[in-house]
């Protein structure tokens, strides 16, 4: 039987952290991506990229900047037991 997680992925909707989510997805993998969606680059796009993953029942999203601690904490406090972080 394979084992599923539960995924931290900082930066979830910029270019890397979005295909990392993608392929965490397909794996079966339950995902919750936390982005501040900055204007380093174009901010449409990182909304887009966003639009697609939330059609998934297993990605889980909330705007948080990655040096609030205390708002991360909240987060995955809701969201119960987390077993990896990836950041981008």
């Amino acid at each position: 039987m394979k084992s599923h997680y539960k995924i931290l992925v900082t930066g979830c909707i910029g270019f890397i952290g979005f295909h990392v989510v993608n392929k965490l997805i397909k794996k079966g993998h339950i995902v919750y991506g936390i982005d501040n969606i900055d204007n380093y680059y174009d901010v449409n796009l990182k909304k887009s990229k966003l639009k697609l993953l939330k059609k998934n029942k297993n990605f889980f999203f909330r705007k948080i900047d990655i040096s609030k601690k205390k708002q991360i904490d909240h987060f995955l406090q809701k969201k119960g037991v987390l077993q990896q972080a990836l950041r981008f």
